[in-house]
């Protein structure tokens, strides 16, 4: 079989760090208080998978097969063949199954370790009538909680979308954290209401 290739050079393996937060939207009615809970968890992970661009078409020439040598041909995982990686045939095109449950644990951020003293929020361009204070819980202080107060005059009648951080801190200078967590990026929506 002339078209195969010799065995192709092993990629050296890549890794990637993430310290990122997801964002969220939050609902609320106008004239309302609410209190929004935002658990804080480390993930568990396993041993890193090194990461490489990989072409399993070509990857099915690499090798000789014939009875003193195993064929190389590509046997790789493709999720659009195989389903999800838990091997569900008919998971959806949004597969959930990445996140083991079981592999987390609470951040306790008033520990000494962590070192956090407090939290705030941070708003994205305008907003009024809408106060929200941002709080480490004392009894589980993995979960940091905002409270909104929202009377907006702009949302009697129509929804209103407001943009804002809330952040975890330490080291305090007056006014300001100097060391800084995003916690939770939001977007708040406030259906219309009188107050």
């Amino acid at each position: 079989m002339g078209y195969r290739k010799l065995e192709h050079k092993r990629h050296e393996p890549r890794r990637t760090a993430v310290n990122i937060a997801t964002p969220i939207k939050l609902f609320i009615h106008n004239g309302e208080t609410a209190t929004f809970a935002f658990p804080c968890w480390y993930q568990e992970v396993k041993p890193p998978i090194p990461a490489r661009l990989h072409n399993h078409y070509l990857h099915d020439h690499h090798g000789w097969p014939n009875p003193s040598h195993p064929d190389h041909s590509c046997q790789l995982w493709i999720p659009e063949v195989g389903g999800c990686i838990h091997g569900f045939k008919e998971c959806s095109p949004h597969c959930r199954h990445y996140i083991d449950y079981s592999r987390v644990l609470p951040i306790h951020l008033l520990s000494e370790y962590e070192g956090y003293e407090g939290a705030f929020v941070s708003w994205i361009g305008e907003h009024e009538g809408i106060v929200a204070t941002a709080r480490i819980d004392e009894d589980e202080d993995w979960v940091v909680k905002v409270d909104v107060d929202c009377k907006d005059p702009n949302a009697l009648e129509e929804p209103q979308r407001y943009k804002f951080t809330a952040f975890v801190g330490s080291d305090k200078d007056g006014n300001v954290y100097n060391r800084r967590d995003i916690v939770a990026l939001a977007e708040l929506i406030v259906l219309p209401s009188a107050y």
